[in-house]
Parts: C-alpha cells; structure tokens; sequence
C-alpha cells in the first residue's frame, strides 16, 4: 500500500503457508514473509523507503533505506531490487522483482 501522503506499507508471503503448531514451524512462517512501512520518496522511476517498522531487523540501521526502480504498464506495477547479495545463494547476486496488477 501506497498512500498520497507518502506512506508505504508492504507485506509479502511465500506460497503454500500453513498454520504453524511448533515452535519450528513458527520460525518457518516468519521466514516466508517481509513486512516493513515506512516514509517513501519518488525520483524518476526510483522509489526509496525510509525504514521506520519491520519484521527483519535487517531494515534498520544502514539499511533502513530501502531503494527500488519500478515501472507502471496499464493496471501493471513492477517493482524490482538493484543488485543484491542473495540471501538465498551463498555468495551469489540477484535482482528481486515483483509485478501488482490492480483489480
């Protein structure tokens, strides 16, 4: 969720979550999902949020400013990463990218 006022608001799941009744399980749900919101700013196609809540104390400190490019096709927005350390592949690169369509 984007507000006019300049609010962001995002919570992202992975597929297939089911209801956790470990406390191993619970770990895993929290693993599957990002949540932060804060203040963002547009430049160009670039929006950057300024981290003030989140599931992920990765987003804090010299992280907490969280840069994007996106590009708007018809009901389509697609938000994709710069270049990132992968968190998933061990000394690797990638570039995360998501695509919205409005109802």
């Amino acid at each position: 969720m984007l507000t006019p006022d300049g609010q962001w608001i995002i919570i992202l799941t992975g597929a297939n979550r089911m209801p956790a009744k470990t406390n191993d399980e619970k770990a895993a749900l929290l693993d599957s999902m990002i949540a932060y919101s804060g203040k963002y700013t547009i430049e160009g196609n670039r929006i950057t949020t300024r981290v003030d809540v989140s599931s992920n104390e990765i987003y804090t400190g010299p992280n907490q400013n969280q840069m994007r490019f996106f590009e708007i096709d018809g009901d389509k927005l697609t938000i994709r990463t710069p270049e990132i350390v992968s968190a998933v592949r061990v000394g690797q690169k990638a570039v995360g990218t998501i695509t919205f369509e409005r109802e």
